[in-house]
């Protein structure tokens, strides 16, 4: 097959910091985003009326488990793009 070469100049050590930076804001979006997603189904699970005040209570500790899960998955994807940003 044939394959085009673009030629692209290391990023200079400000590129790399604002990148770095970059990925920490959408990591910050990931998180809120997961939060967000919590609270919404948090008001659905308080707005149901047929579960009782410990069911309830036993669903919103299984949706934080899954918001901790899930939030906790966002760090190493942080710091794995921060450092490939950083070692350019």
């Amino acid at each position: 097959g044939s394959a085009i070469r673009l030629p692209f100049p290391m990023p200079t050590e400000e590129r790399r910091r604002e990148l770095a930076k970059e990925c920490s804001q959408i990591a910050e979006e990931a998180r809120v985003a997961v939060r967000n997603v919590r609270r919404d189904v948090n008001g659905k699970i308080e707005r149901d009326e047929e579960l009782s005040e410990d069911d309830q209570k036993r669903e919103k500790n299984g949706i934080q488990k899954l918001t901790d899960t899930y939030i906790a998955q966002t760090r190493p994807v942080f710091l794995r793009r921060t450092r490939r940003y950083q070692s350019l």
